[in-house]
């Protein structure tokens, strides 16, 4: 798990794209393993009112690499990771749209 979530370099680098998009002072680390353990350590350096929309975020690009990674292993298809990244960032702008405040209030201080 830790190396589809964040230890690949295909992770890693749609990571580093969604997180320079939020613009957050204090990224995420998901690096070198221990995924979950380090989400932990992040989500406390993100502002309180921007907490839960963070965390949606996190699961999110999460799931979102688990899928591309299924794609890839059963039905030969792949994604660029600028495009899975487009991906992620218009489902995260629906849930905003469709009424999630949490997701809605990240991206609004994201710009």
């Amino acid at each position: 798990m830790d190396h589809i979530l964040a230890d690949c370099p295909f992770s890693r680098e749609v990571w580093h794209r969604c997180i320079d998009r939020l613009h957050l002072a204090h990224p995420l680390q998901l690096q070198l393993g221990r995924a979950l353990a380090r989400w932990a350590t992040s989500t406390k350096l993100v502002p309180r009112a921007l907490r839960k929309g963070f965390d949606s975020f996190v699961l999110l690009v999460g799931w979102s690499l688990w899928k591309e990674r299924n794609a890839r292993m059963f039905r030969g298809e792949s994604s660029a990771a600028p495009v899975l990244f487009f991906k992620i960032w218009d489902e995260a702008s629906f849930w905003a749209a469709s009424g999630y405040r949490g997701l809605g209030a990240l991206l609004a201080a994201a710009g």
